[in-house]
């Protein structure tokens, strides 16, 4: 009796042992998933996204986007964690990332060109920030930032307030003015 004891807690140890090797979900596939957008509504009736997945798409005198974003003119606002997708080109515009502040906001970069004539091109402000580069990529800010705090932030073409991760098979040019 006690060796067929021993041998099904060696079977146990042995099934425990291979689950812990399951494969893990590549940075790619992490990427490449969906996820569901989940909405919360308020006493108030006003829906909150609290998650999305999603594009946002640049033409040089608007800016067409799914869930999770604001419009105001051609700056864009993120405001739900996520992965969206970011492509175009435009000469006047802004990608502003102020989601929650526990969050994590992943831009993918897909042959974007934004030049911002008012601060940083992509202003991290809340969140964690992951790029992945597809394809050529540029930004470029302006010379002079009219929307800085008391810190003297933003201050950078590419800015984040929080953790910055870049990463991917495409380029980056950064032209900070």
């Amino acid at each position: 009796m006690k060796k067929q004891g021993i041998a099904w807690l060696l079977v146990a140890c042995l099934l425990l042992g291979l689950t812990g090797c399951a494969s893990q979900p590549s940075a790619q596939e992490m990427v490449e998933s969906t996820a569901t957008q989940e909405t919360t509504t308020t006493p108030s009736n006003t829906t909150v996204a609290t998650a999305a997945d999603g594009t946002i798409t640049y033409k040089e005198d608007s800016v067409e986007a799914e869930a999770g974003v604001e419009i105001s003119g051609t700056t864009a606002t993120i405001t739900a964690a996520g992965t969206y997708t970011i492509s175009g080109s435009c000469s006047n515009g802004q990608l502003v990332v102020d989601a929650p502040a526990d969050s994590t906001v992943t831009l993918i970069l897909d042959n974007l060109t934004l030049t911002s004539t008012d601060g940083p091109a992509i202003n991290g402000q809340t969140g964690d920030l992951v790029i992945v580069l597809k394809g050529e990529n540029t930004l470029t800010d302006t010379a002079t930032y009219t929307q800085q705090d008391v810190d003297g932030e933003p201050d950078a073409c590419l800015y984040s307030k929080d953790d910055l991760t870049i990463s991917g098979e495409g380029s980056l040019t950064v032209t900070g003015n």
